[in-house]
């Protein structure tokens, strides 16, 4: 089952009734001593079986009161005054320039999400995927996911297989001879369908303002759109600009020269600068 995160300014209506709380009380001065002395408080079963494990919330969406997308949660932290919170990761591009905010966990609604069992469709709302993408970030490093056009919703869907038919003894893979190894076509000899198959890790992401005559903008108004949309510091821009040289239209010896050269260098005199 999907679930999406709601976030209010406001406690969830009977928030405190979902979870359980098994509190240990110690005694610390006889901690050091003796073995702690424990009391258990008795709990409603009822209630700890309609509640959520953590491990079944991350990564669930985090829409605002107009159900527009602001983030993932990533993980449940308790702070030290036994108070929770939720770690949800914002903004961000194809893995640059996310940051993470901590919000009071009673100002988080969880809204359950009936799936549509159906292989190979969305499943919350049982439209086809346009491609699926191999995703290069820590937690699912590798792992395949299906992208829905319409709400945009991505679901796990192993790899080597056709999600039509669900088959994994006729898949082909093809490319373009030439192109980027990032973007490939996944086909299927049993029911002859195809799908695009994006490779994150393989993607080199640049930032460019195309003809600047045309599009009137420059390399600076850019930067400054990207970070503030998309939060990105010093060391993303360098990122960007490394690639944008990787991708010029030059010998490779003078992409090499220049990057190493002039990038690298100005790029450290800035990051000198901001400390």
């Amino acid at each position: 089952m999907n679930r999406k995160v709601y976030t209010s300014s406001t406690s969830a209506s009977g928030g405190e009734s979902r979870g359980t709380k098994l509190l240990a009380q110690t005694n610390p001065a006889f901690a050091q001593f003796a073995a702690a002395e424990v009391s258990l408080v008795v709990v409603d079963v009822v209630a700890v079986a309609g509640g959520y494990r953590a491990s079944k919330l991350r990564g669930a969406t985090v829409v605002n009161p107009e159900n527009e997308k602001i983030g993932e949660l990533d993980d449940l932290i308790v702070g030290k005054d036994r108070v929770l919170f939720g770690i949800i990761q914002v903004g961000g591009f194809l893995g640059l320039g996310s940051h993470f905010i901590a919000v009071p966990y009673s100002s988080l609604q969880i809204s359950d999400v009936t799936q549509i069992d159906v292989p190979g469709v969305c499943p919350t709302c049982g439209t086809l995927p346009v491609s699926s993408i191999v995703r290069a970030d820590k937690r699912s490093q590798g792992y395949r996911y299906l992208h829905c056009p319409l709400c945009a919703t991505e679901w796990h869907m192993v790899r080597i297989t056709c999600s039509q038919c669900l088959a994994n003894d006729s898949i082909v893979y093809h490319s373009i001879e030439g192109g980027s190894a990032a973007v490939r076509a996944e086909s299927c000899g049993k029911c002859h369908t195809y799908r695009k198959i994006l490779y994150q890790e393989k993607f080199r992401v640049t930032l460019n303002t195309d003809n600047r005559l045309m599009s009137d903008t420059t390399m600076t108004t850019e930067f400054e759109a990207a970070r503030d949309a998309f939060g990105l510091a010093a060391e993303d821009f360098e990122k960007l600009t490394i690639n944008a040289m990787k991708s010029a239209f030059l010998p490779y010896n003078r992409r090499y020269d220049f990057i190493y050269s002039v990038i690298k260098p100005g790029y450290a005199t800035i990051r000198s600068s901001l400390q």
